[in-house]
């Protein structure tokens, strides 16, 4: 082989193994490149995600409130009006109503561990802490007058509440109702003031 033939050879083999070198580095970096992006969940497509169509933009005029909607999705006994006004009761008379038909679950000083409590799943509502969950008049609101008059009345069942309590229509009229409410007020009033009274005295509340 001519000095020619050699140099030609060896510039050859120069520029396959320098070709090959670039390749391999590019290899690399490319699987390091995949190793450092985070891999999807198996099964799981990757989508940019995007706000909902609309998102932000003030609503249209006949969109439906929280109010339109618990209509909507309220029992037909819900969605009828209210004639009666339910305030003004006797929180006396309405206590004895409470010894007399509420006391047996309830327990007397309106707690919810009455003698049958064990037994009842879920426990009676405690009415000291004032708060009430059933809205039985459709409006998106919770513990007025009128909730507690219907749930005393058709029983908590009738708005999607428990089984437990029987329903009072036939049993108490209108105005033992409206008395039995009036007690009912007075029983979370009667818990704030004397926790209120605890606080400033310094000792516990019995």
């Amino acid at each position: 082989m001519s000095l020619r033939s050699a140099l030609v050879c060896s510039c050859a083999c120069l520029a396959l193994l320098c070709g090959a070198s670039a390749c391999s580095d590019s290899q690399r970096a490319g699987d390091a490149e995949v190793a450092a992006s985070p891999s999807p969940s198996p099964g799981v497509e990757r989508h940019d995600v995007l706000p909902p169509e609309g998102a932000g933009l003030p609503q249209p005029p006949d969109h439906p409130t929280a109010q339109d909607i618990a209509r909507a999705s309220a029992s037909d006994l819900a969605r009828e009006p209210n004639n009666v006004d339910w305030s003004g009761g006797d929180a006396a008379h309405g206590g004895t109503l409470f010894a007399q038909n509420c006391a047996l679950c309830h327990g007397g000083g309106g707690r919810g561990d009455g003698l049958a409590t064990p037994a009842l799943n879920p426990k009676p509502l405690d009415f000291t802490q004032g708060r009430f969950y059933i809205d039985a008049s459709a409006n998106n609101q919770t513990g007025e007058d009128v909730d507690l008059a219907r749930v005393i009345l058709h029983g908590p069942r009738a708005f999607g509440g428990t089984l437990a309590m029987p329903a009072f229509e036939g049993v108490l009229s209108e105005s033992d109702v409206r008395d039995l409410i009036a007690h009912i007020r007075t029983l979370a009033h009667d818990h704030v003031a004397a926790s209120r009274g605890a606080q400033d005295t310094g000792k516990p509340r019995s």
